[in-house]
């Protein structure tokens, strides 16, 4: 009847008015969150679309032995190529003992390029955690990837003492001789054997072991050390899945 219908009509109208209240309420929340909040950088990625990025990071309790490490950021793209981007440092300073102002150490600066690592598009990329100090001669870190190719690659990621301050910002002579950006990114090691494109990729807190997932159903966990651009060391192959395996972690 009409008494029951207009019951109806104000008790819904309550409870759009109490969602609507609610939805108010964390967007204020989610403001005061950001307000505070800039950006600070803004960068052309790639030729073609970007589909991964990734930043790095020091092991709990590495943080002193390590010292003072700059940040990176690294993405990859349908075009099968990765990029190393400033994180916000100085890149330069902390082996030269050169000073540099603060347009040299822009944040999404470009410090390393290599635009062929993969056949095909770049699906998952992952970074190992630091492990040495800018200083060494040893590879600051490494950079995994993950490709609908079948397969995934290991990069080194080494300081290149020929870079000059600003060949960073040179994006569009990244192939010239004369250019010589802050990191050389080298291949190291071939991951084969999934028999699907690859979703993702993660490398264990240590840094020794790496994961892929596939839209083969499996994941798969292959050993850094060992593996070459020759054969991939693999050391589990995980199926059970009833479909694609999106993620690791």
């Amino acid at each position: 009847d009409e008494g029951a219908s207009n019951l109806y009509n104000e008790a819904g109208l309550k409870e759009e008015s109490t969602l609507v209240k609610e939805i108010d309420d964390n967007c204020e929340k989610i403001y005061k969150s950001i307000r505070n909040q800039a950006l600070e950088g803004s960068q052309y990625g790639d030729v073609r679309p970007l589909s991964a990025v990734c930043t790095s990071s020091v092991p709990s309790g590495l943080d002193v032995a390590v010292g003072r490490m700059p940040k990176i950021i690294a993405t990859g793209g349908w075009s099968g190529g990765i990029k190393i981007w400033n994180g916000g440092e100085d890149h330069y300073s902390n082996s030269t003992g050169r000073n540099t102002n603060a347009s040299d150490a822009a944040p999404l600066d470009l410090l390393g390029a290599k635009n062929i690592v993969h056949e095909d598009r770049i699906m998952g990329i992952a970074m190992k955690p630091y492990i040495t100090s800018i200083t060494s001669t040893e590879p600051l870190t490494m950079v995994a990837s993950a490709s609908i190719d079948l397969s995934a690659k290991l990069c080194t990621v080494k300081l290149n003492e020929e870079a000059n301050v600003g060949d960073s910002m040179d994006v569009e002579n990244l192939n010239t001789k004369d250019n010589k950006l802050r990191y050389n990114i080298e291949e190291c090691a071939h991951l084969k054997g999934h028999a699907a494109r690859l979703c993702s990729v993660a490398f264990h807190p240590t840094g020794k072991f790496v994961a892929t997932t596939s839209f083969d159903h499996t994941w798969r966990l292959w050993d850094v050390e060992t593996s070459s651009m020759a054969e991939g060391k693999e050391l589990l192959l995980q199926d059970g899945h009833a479909r694609e395996v999106y993620g690791v972690g």
